[in-house]
């Protein structure tokens, strides 16, 4: 069995540990499927959920950033490679790891997500999550939106309820019916009162309580599975076209333009994306880095 040359990939737990357990167990088996008998070459920082989740509930979105950033910190000591964060809402502390590791791959749920998104030429989707990932000012959504899609969110009314089922049962491993059921209606109120075309499940516990098994008339979106998938390490999945012509190749696809990649800002985005490209003869691996707007012609 030859010896794979993996990179580190750090994974920022905790958030909750129900989450991190799915990261860490999908993670393992995608690259044990892929190269038999190998295993995800991965260190994990679990931070105590605890004190992040306090600063949530009491809307100190700035001190629950720099209480993340603490863990990101020990991640970049133990010399990880790239990023992943466990969590959707936990992607709030972006801003502060471009401003302090500009130059630290990560990998963006958001824009994983995205691209699974645009993959079904969809438009307008529903998006479930905790009550600070259910606003037009949440990291995730404000992702997506970067991404020209529409994003709905359940009603007033509704988010306290969906939120605290997160927080109080599946942040805990507690699935109950009564719980899904109130989920599968939030799906359906989405389609039939705002006709969405595809609803994300955009909470990483969310998808252990519903799953595409539960509803047929549309698409739902595990934005855990996509992150987990797009997050084994890119050296590992086959060739990659060169980063001048791949990185035209996303920008042209994930923004619908034809114009400069100068312009489009992407070191503010930093998006890290890894994509396939499908081709009659067989599969090529496309990957772009972040950094891309700096590329030379």
């Amino acid at each position: 069995m030859s010896a794979l040359q993996q990179k580190v990939c750090g994974l920022l737990g905790g958030l909750s540990y129900v989450a991190s357990m799915e990261y860490y167990r999908y993670m393992n088996e995608l690259v044990g499927k892929e190269y038999s008998g190998h295993s995800s070459n991965l260190t994990m920082v679990s931070i105590d959920t605890y004190d992040y989740v306090d600063l949530i509930q009491r809307n100190e979105a700035e001190k629950a950033a720099d209480y993340l950033l603490t863990g990101v910190e020990r991640l970049v000591k133990s010399g990880i490679d790239f990023l992943l964060i466990c969590s959707n809402t936990a992607h709030l502390v972006v801003p502060l790891i471009q401003q302090r590791y500009p130059s630290l791959p990560y990998l963006h749920i958001g824009d994983t997500t995205a691209y699974e998104i645009k993959k079904q030429k969809l438009k307008k989707i529903g998006f479930l999550g905790t009550a600070t990932s259910m606003s037009i000012n949440g990291s995730v959504a404000q992702r997506l939106l970067a991404h020209h899609i529409d994003v709905v969110f359940p009603s007033v009314d509704d988010i306290p309820t969906l939120h605290q089922i997160i927080i109080n049962e599946l942040s805990n491993n507690i699935f109950t019916e009564k719980s899904k059921q109130i989920y599968l209606a939030a799906i359906k109120q989405l389609k039939d009162t705002h006709q969405v075309e595809g609803v994300v499940l955009g909470c990483t516990e969310i998808p252990l309580l519903v799953n595409q098994q539960d509803v047929s008339e549309i698409s739902l979106f595990d934005s855990t599975r996509i992150h987990e998938l797009n997050g084994k390490d890119p050296s590992q999945r086959g060739k990659t076209a060169r980063i001048t012509t791949t990185a035209r190749e996303i920008v042209r696809f994930c923004y619908g333009q034809t114009a400069d990649t100068k312009s489009l800002k992407f070191d503010e985005l930093n998006i890290v994306l890894e994509m396939k490209k499908r081709h009659s003869g067989g599969t090529d691996h496309i990957r772009a880095a972040d950094g891309i707007s700096k590329e030379k012609d």
